[in-house]
């Protein structure tokens, strides 16, 4: 049997993972961490290392992503899952060309090269 817990108490337990460690250097690690956290409430709880990450991402926690080369290009943003929007800039001829992805809903930037994550960072 388990229990899903309220986002509230996944940002709780993401609050003071970090304020123990200052930075957690993977996602394995964090998730880790913030199940044994949300485990002191309640021995059922449980969530998924996606939506710590995500929430981490969107309750304000810095998350620095290595990045290796790829042969696909990045359709979702490695962070939260949200749109990509490429920025364009025009260069002397007038042309536009593309320097790189934005995600819309966290802001999370990457360069226009073909990258996927190696390794999250989590921080305050």
């Amino acid at each position: 049997m388990y229990k899903i817990p309220k986002d509230e108490e996944v940002v709780e337990a993401i609050r003071r993972v970090l304020k123990k460690n200052r930075e957690v250097t993977s996602q394995a690690l964090f998730h880790e961490l913030v199940l044994k956290e949300l485990k002191r409430k309640s021995p059922y709880y449980t969530a998924s290392s996606e939506r710590v990450k995500r929430t981490a991402a969107l309750e304000g926690v810095k998350i620095f992503v290595e990045k290796m080369k790829s042969s696909k290009e990045a359709k979702v943003c490695f962070v939260c899952g949200g749109e990509l929007e490429t920025q364009k800039v025009k260069n002397l001829l007038g042309e536009e060309t593309s320097t790189g992805k934005r995600c819309k809903v966290c802001g999370f930037k990457m360069d226009r090269e073909h990258l996927s994550p190696r390794r999250y960072i989590f921080y305050i």
